[in-house]
């Protein structure tokens, strides 16, 4: 079979390492790929591609400072990533993200080829804005198939577009066998994601202001970048914390920092999923997170996590400072957690993917 799969780049984030996770997959399968994006490639894939696997960088991002280029623009893109689907001679189209499935159904219309949209946010909160939320209603009901990563999100958008919407979580990736148990009297909470207002790290900043003079040697490494970098800076030096708090960047194998957390905390203002969540329950690491939408679908509270409310400085620092003081109680945790492997294998969710694309290349 020919998979083309359509997303508007593959630099850094969360969408970038599923669809590179599931090219891979699908290579090592004996499946030919092609994955199609909009940036020049003028930086190779984040996260890497097989070498059977195909990447075409279309070079269409152009600018959209107005609605006259906008359109000219999306005209453009459309017309490209129309004949590049033709020529890639596909079984089926997989795209990701409300404008890049929009654009992508647009240039598939009439090919007769199937075409499979994935959105990987919170729909009830994202807002791609009101032009491309009527074209999604319009659009998607040329689909093959529409996907969520949550139940809830499912849901939502079943309700909203009258439409069926499958809901396939997104694999575990995890790169080493097991979570090493971190170094005795230095305790240090770990944190990853774009450094983006929505992701919470200044909720995460204060909380951990409340607790870190209590317990000798805590530290907070926040991996990843964005643009609350120099807010986040600014937040940390006001608080006294400059020798306590780290902002170390992007990083493409988080492995190694996990191994050695004491905690992984996730403060999202709102969440569509959850990967790094995933990742550091699968390491048996114990999780804090904020309880929105995506963490509330991974994590039983109590059980295999801890969540609290959005927002809530005060809340996340009271479960911070009771779980460093309380081993057996971590260690409780993070055993429960590490089955998160079995609930989201990579096997387990290809095959739901797998069955999908099944339906909908039989039906065409």
């Amino acid at each position: 079979m020919h998979l083309t799969l359509v997303i508007p780049s593959l630099a850094c984030g969360g969408v970038e390492r599923v669809v590179a996770t599931m090219a891979n997959y699908w290579a090592a399968c004996n499946h030919k790929v092609t994955v199609l994006t909009f940036d020049d490639g003028g930086e190779p894939p984040f996260f890497p591609l097989s070498s059977n696997v195909r990447h075409i960088p279309l070079a269409l991002n152009r600018d959209s400072s107005n609605a006259a280029k906008a359109l000219r623009n999306n005209f453009r893109l459309i017309r490209t990533l129309r004949s590049c689907i033709h020529n890639s001679h596909p079984d089926i189209v997989i795209s990701f993200l409300t404008r890049t499935n929009v654009r992508t159904l647009l240039a598939a219309f009439g090919l007769n080829v199937p075409v499979i949209v994935s959105e990987r946010a919170d729909p009830k909160i994202e807002n791609p804005g009101r032009i491309w939320k009527l074209l999604r209603r319009l659009t998607y009901r040329s689909a093959s198939g529409i996907v969520a990563h949550t139940r809830a999100s499912a849901a939502y958008l079943s309700q909203l577009l009258k439409l069926e919407v499958a809901d396939i979580p997104n694999p575990v990736c995890v790169t080493s066998e097991a979570h090493r148990s971190p170094t005795p009297g230095k305790p240090t909470i770990v944190a990853a994601g774009r450094l983006e207002l929505e992701k919470g790290y200044d909720v995460l900043i204060e909380s951990f202001s409340r607790v870190a003079h209590d317990i000798e040697g805590l530290t907070l490494r926040i991996f990843g970048d964005g643009a609350e970098r120099s807010k986040l800076e600014s937040l940390r030096s006001q608080l006294g914390l400059d020798s306590r708090v780290s902002l170390p960047g992007q990083t493409r194998e988080i492995s190694s920092a996990l191994d050695e957390a004491t905690l992984f905390i996730a403060p999202s203002r709102f969440e569509g999923f959850g990967n790094s969540i995933c990742e550091a329950m699968a390491r048996g690491i114990p999780v804090i997170a904020s309880d929105c939408s995506g963490p509330r679908e991974i994590i039983t509270p109590g059980t295999d996590g801890v969540l609290v409310p959005i927002e809530d400085v005060e809340a996340l620092a009271a479960e911070m400072a009771r779980l460093l003081k309380d081993i057996e109680e971590r260690q409780r945790l993070g055993n429960a957690a590490s089955q998160i492997r079995n609930r989201f294998s990579l096997e387990s969710v290809m095959d739901r993917w797998d069955a999908l694309i099944t339906r909908c290349t039989t039906a065409q």
